[in-house]
């Protein structure tokens, strides 16, 4: 019931979005596919899908589909066609950063459905595909998506096996060792180095502007905002009081799930959004005192999923 009134009132602030935009043809489109179609599938979802069994198909397929992708894209990778310019692994998607979106929460699920069938033959298939989802993760050089892996898998460690201090201190150390290595990896990269040289042209610095540039526009339409879908347009006709020669031009999104949904659908949206992320979670919390190893590891996964996505 509760759901009911929010995605309505979810419904409501999209409309808003809607009226508020000077280009009404791209905003019905993403009220159509960013807001009504998602919300449909949600009920769809719950409609249909009303057994344990069920949902972990669904799982199972979440899980398959990402790995499918990543494989392709290693295949791409190899042969050196259908990446980026810039030579990242970005499989169907561009730019790479959506592959490691989409490929960061499943490889959560991965890793339940490898602890739970453990030492099955199938169970270490799973972890060699942890591992080249890792990898693949690596090439796309998404610095959002290890970010959210860092952090998912730091909630999920602590959450789902931590049930006695000894364990905790245990995990705790290799999370860190394997932080650290990655993050030795990591620094050798050209991209990180730019970040480290203070080159005027990185992707932080840039984001920097873009945020700039997010809060002007909140700050001159923080209730109704600029109408869905609108943010390219808002961004070029605001960027100029932020900077005169600003380092992109073409913006699709505020590069912050936040600050995007205060742009296009105002106060409302973000305040519906944070709800749905709130009520989510409470929800988890029986699961994650749940006594059942099981289903304290899937209510970890998917707070980790929830906390890697908005890292993200």
């Amino acid at each position: 019931q509760q759901f009911n009134w929010i995605n309505l009132a979810g419904i409501l602030a999209a409309v808003l979005g809607v009226t508020a935009s000077s280009d009404l043809r791209l905003s019905l489109g993403v009220f159509k596919g960013w807001w009504v179609d998602p919300i449909i599938f949600f009920y769809l979802l719950l409609a249909v899908i009303k057994t344990p069994s069920s949902w972990l198909k669904v799982l199972n397929a979440v899980w398959a589909s990402a790995s499918l992708l990543a494989a392709y894209g290693l295949i791409e990778y190899g042969w050196g066609w259908g990446l980026q310019a810039d030579g990242l692994l970005n499989s169907v998607y561009n730019p790479a950063n959506y592959l490691a979106m989409y490929l960061v929460p499943a490889m959560f699920v991965g890793a339940v459905l490898t602890w739970q069938l453990w030492p099955l033959k199938l169970a270490k298939l799973n972890l060699f595909i942890l591992i080249i989802d890792l990898w693949v993760l690596f090439l796309t050089k998404s610095y959002g998506g290890f970010l959210g892996l860092a952090l998912g898998a730091g909630v999920f460690l602590w959450l789902g096996l931590s049930l006695q201090i000894q364990l905790r201190r245990k995990i705790f150390l290799i999370f860190l060792g394997i932080l650290i290595i990655s993050g030795l990896v990591i620094s050798t990269q050209p991209k990180f180095q730019s970040l480290i040289r203070g080159d005027k042209r990185t992707s932080l610095s840039t984001r920097q502007e873009i945020w700039q540039t997010s809060w002007l526009l909140i700050k001159e339409r923080p209730i109704t905002g600029w109408g869905l879908g609108n943010f390219q347009a808002s961004y070029r006709s605001h960027t100029k009081y932020i900077t005169l020669t600003p380092l992109e031009w073409f913006v699709v999104k505020a590069h912050n799930i936040f600050l995007n949904l205060w742009v296009e659908v105002g106060l409302l949206g973000l305040l519906v959004f944070i709800y749905w992320v709130g009520k989510f979670l409470w929800q988890l919390i029986p699961s994650l005192k749940s006594d059942i190893f099981g289903r304290r590891l899937w209510a970890s996964a998917l707070v980790a999923i929830i906390v890697a996505t908005l890292a993200h």
